[in-house]
């Protein structure tokens, strides 16, 4: 593209009409969204940067489990060791710390694969040969205390212990600071990085906002104005053209739509100028005809002979007075056509009419063949009979006008009809003129039609008018009929019946009276035009408001408008009622002055995001505080009502009292915790029961089974009966300890909780056969946590494990307790079948009664410590997950439940 292509862009560019519409909206369009494209490449780039960082910070924390796992299990081993050594049963020793060296090098291995994940990162380089040296060490030290175990010196192992193995731990626990410290500076760094990338990404879109508005505010001014100011021209001449002004043009500028629509008009106005000044010109030649009797007159007599003729009939026919006297017009010979060309027989010409029928016979058109010039002339024929006294026709008199020249105006005039016809359709526009010396009104056939005459009828009487218009409108429109006769301007809207349907429509009338020298009116000309559509808009937006209203003010449960500075605009008698407050009180509040302070922040936050549009609809329960100071609950769902530029222009909440359902739900909450306690002391019961009665007979009765089978005398087959006795007691006594353990653990009241599921979790491995990975936070063990939270975490992880073990199908599990924020997350998984998942969705309903007992009962109790239950299952595995806070009292349970309403 050279200069001067450039240079005729951007003088285009300044001057949009000398493109299509279309194509100035299209390059709008197109300018706008590539800023916005722009904007969120930037801000992709962005959010690329921040996930690299989080990948970073994901991979250090890595890092740092790798490391505390090894301390652990370093921990654990000498934990371990520590027991076997007092056990001094060397047998054991042997077979365990060979699974214990093996887990331990596999930890270790992957700690050291951690640290040396990052080679580009700089480390401390004694990291790596501190674990390197705990990792060669260990496995020599076990071997030396397998050794000193056989050889029985069981003192020398408890020593080696304390000084060889304990050392380690040291190691692992100064190994631990020092990854903690380099992964602290690290995630610091990414932290830093992925704020300066947020503050990027916030101050571009609020640039991004602003430019686009500010483009698409200048954009839409020119576009608009390129627009707007060819319409008003247009307007003005549709309006001159109403009131007769064919003199105006539209001024053309650029080859748009517009510029085209207002050539067209102007060519319109032009061919109707030069039609009316013909037609003027017509009219003064018709009437010096008229003045001078140019229409040709004739008297038959009953025999349709011509008895007396004028001069002009002479004219008119071409015939000499000898021709004319006694001549017949019933004659076949004298040739006549109709005015569609076809021939016109004699019997039925107007004068024949006439004598045959005795009624007159008017304005019928024929086209005749000059005698003399052999011109086919037009001509406007009528009779009228003249009657004797018993009725029959004695004479006719028959009239004949030359409307040869009328008929070649009247074509140029159906013309220019056409063209006015298709400027008052693009306008919508309806022409009028009321004559008020003949008291006639002479309207336009779009006119017509709007008021149901028949096609043709182009004029009636004034009070023909009137008569169309609705009774309930006729006086304001007289009315207005009288005032324009003083003012000479009108303008009205009313309703008129429709001639032929009798539908109702809605009008609206413009016009101007002319008045002549004497200041009389002489005609009004105007414009009418159909607003019918615009009418039934206006009554259909004033039924919803009459419906709206009628809603908001006999409503059940409280509706409240809210503006998007949060004031109470108007509210219902409902709301009022339950808050207390008059109808003159609310509107100076905001909705912040009646919530409750704890829910204040959660209410704020999801209305800022409905002025923000990234919501239009949301639902929360929360508390309200009444005028008087009480407190009433409420389940509030809130809707933005929108303009069309999606600006809020309000919102509409539905505000439902649940104070007495939460009170009810509070009471059933209280009374099955009682149940589920004195449940507990049950178990209790039986099992102490079990245990001081149960189990101590059948420890005698093994016993008694032993002496008997010490016994020399009894034969082979009855020591044999004994042996398989005895061994069935030891297994009824087994199966008694542990079905007493199941109903309430010892250990839970002896030594808490977390040793009472170390052991749980211990003899479930050894019952089932699963490999179960237990991991429980050491910011946990020093917290002191009340018996129903104890019992509801144990029992979670008994009915927990014991799912696993019945529905999985995996082989191992794994069971998870950390402490975050003064919540506790215990979890469950299992790598099994995973959960179908209409299943599962019947399990996360609300009731979740399709989880069976197990499920329901876990959920239940979580819910008496003030906890939730989740559960996530797919074809990997299923993991329960118990979320408990770590202080609890009855509000905050009740608090709890409210978030986890308002967060569904």
């Amino acid at each position: 593209m050279g200069t001067d292509g450039i240079l005729r862009m951007l003088r285009q560019v300044r001057r949009p009409s000398h493109w299509r519409i279309g194509v100035r909206l299209t390059m709008c369009f197109v300018f706008i969204i590539l800023l916005m494209v722009a904007s969120h490449a930037f801000t992709l780039w962005q959010f690329g940067r921040v996930r690299l960082q989080e990948e970073h910070m994901h991979q250090l924390d890595q890092e740092s489990q790798a490391v505390l796992r090894v301390h652990a299990e370093l921990l654990i081993l000498r934990n371990e060791l520590e027991d076997l050594a007092a056990a001094r049963d060397a047998g054991r020793l042997t077979s365990e710390t060979t699974e214990m060296r093996r887990r331990f090098l596999d930890e270790a291995e992957e700690a050291n694969r951690a640290l040396r994940r990052h080679s580009g990162v700089s480390r401390d380089p004694t990291m790596l040969s501190t674990l390197e040296t705990i990792r060669s060490s260990l496995p020599g030290q076990i071997d030396a205390l397998r050794d000193l175990a056989d050889a029985g010196d069981w003192d020398a192992v408890r020593l080696r212990v304390q000084n060889q193995v304990a050392p380690l731990s040291t190691l692992t626990s100064q190994l631990v600071e020092k990854v903690d410290s380099e992964v602290n500076d690290e995630r610091t760094q990414a932290q830093q990085t992925i704020a300066r990338s947020e503050r990027r990404v916030f101050a571009m879109h609020i640039f991004a906002a602003l430019l686009v508005l500010l483009v698409a505010g200048i954009l839409g001014t020119l576009v608009t104005r390129s627009i707007t100011q060819p319409l008003a021209r247009l307007d003005a001449g549709a309006h001159s053209l109403a009131l007769g002004n064919f003199q105006h043009r539209v001024a053309v500028d650029g080859s748009d739509e517009l510029a085209n629509l207002g050539s067209v008009f102007n060519d319109a106005a032009q061919r109707l100028d030069t039609l009316y000044g013909a037609l003027r010109k017509s009219e003064e030649r018709f009437r010096s005809v008229v003045a001078a009797a140019p229409v040709g007159i004739a008297v038959l007599d009953e025999t349709s002979t011509i008895r007396i003729f004028n001069q002009q009939f002479l004219e008119i026919t071409q015939l000499t007075p000898e021709q004319a006297s006694g001549l017949q017009l019933n004659d076949p010979s004298i040739a006549a056509l109709r005015e569609d060309g076809t021939s016109y027989p004699a019997s039925e010409r107007p004068s024949q009419k006439a004598l045959a029928t005795g009624k007159p016979v008017l304005n019928q058109v024929m086209r005749s063949t000059g005698r003399i010039s052999g011109e086919q002339r037009w001509l406007l024929a009528s009779a009228w009979p003249l009657l004797r006294d018993d009725g029959t026709v004695s004479q006719v008199i028959t009239t004949l006008t030359d409307i040869t020249h009328q008929k070649k105006v009247e074509e140029e005039l159906r013309s220019g009809r056409e063209l006015l016809a298709q400027a008052q359709r693009a306008a919508q526009l309806g022409c009028f003129e009321l004559d008020f010396k003949t008291n006639t009104v002479v309207w336009s056939a779009e006119l017509a039609e709007l008021f149901g005459f028949p096609p043709g009828t182009l004029s009636a009487r004034h009070e023909d008018w009137e008569s169309l218009i609705h009774p309930d409108d006729r006086f304001h429109a007289q009315a207005n009929f009288s005032e324009t006769l003083k003012t000479g301007e009108s303008v009205a809207e009313y309703r008129i019946r429709r001639r032929n349907d009798s539908e109702i429509r809605w009008v609206e009338s413009r016009g101007r009276i002319h008045f002549d020298g004497a200041g009389q009116p002489l005609r009004l000309i105007g414009v009418t035009m159909d607003i019918t559509p615009r009418k039934c808009a206006e009554e259909a937006l004033r039924r919803s408001e009459e419906e709206f209203h009628i809603i908001f003010e006999h409503a059940a449960i409280g509706m409240v408008l809210i503006d998007p500075f949060g004031h109470l605009l108007r509210s219902n008698p409902a709301f009022r009622q339950m808050l207390g407050y008059g109808e003159t009180e609310l509107p100076l509040l905001t909705f912040t002055d009646v919530s409750h302070p704890d829910d204040l922040d959660t209410n704020r936050s999801h209305y800022d995001e409905v002025i923000q549009g990234k919501l239009d609809r949301y639902q929360i329960k929360q508390r309200y505080i009444r005028r008087d100071g009480g407190v009433r609950s409420a389940r509030v769902t809130v809707s933005a009502l929108r303009g069309g530029n999606g600006v809020l222009r309000y919102c509409v909440a539905m505000v439902e009292d649940v104070t007495s359902q939460e009170l009810a739900e509070h009471t059933l909450l209280q009374m099955s915790k009682r149940l589920l306690r004195i449940q507990e002391e049950e178990r209790r019961r039986i099992a102490r029961e079990v245990h001081d009665s149960t189990s101590q007979e059948m420890t005698a009765l093994t016993l008694n089974l032993g002496a008997l089978r010490a016994s020399s005398t009894l034969p082979v087959k009855a020591r044999q009966q004994i042996e398989e006795s005895l061994a069935l007691a030891k297994r009824v006594a087994r199966e008694i300890r542990t079905f007493s353990y199941l109903l309430h653990p010892p250990l839970l009241n002896e030594l808490g909780l977390w040793a009472a599921v170390r052991m749980f979790v211990q003899e479930f491995r050894e019952r089932s056969g699963l490999h179960v990975d237990l991991e429980i936070a050491e910011s946990l063990e020093s917290e002191h946590l009340d018996s129903d939270q104890q019992m509801a975490i144990y029992r979670f992880v008994q009915e927990a494990l014991a799912n696993v073990h019945r529905h999985s199908g995996s082989e191992s599990a794994a069971v998870r307790f950390r402490l975050e924020g003064g919540i506790i997350d215990a979890s469950v998984a299992d790598r099994g079948k995973g959960i179908p998942v209409l299943l599962l969705k019947q399990i996360q309903s609300s009731d979740g009664l399709a989880g069976g007992v197990g499920v329901s009962g876990m959920r239940e109790r979580m819910g008496f410590v003030g906890g939730r239950l989740e559960i996530k299952s797919d074809e990997r595995g299923t993991t329960f997950t118990a979320v408990i806070p770590l202080e609890r009292n009855e509000a905050g349970e009740g608090q709890i439940a409210a978030k986890a309403v308002r967060f569904s």
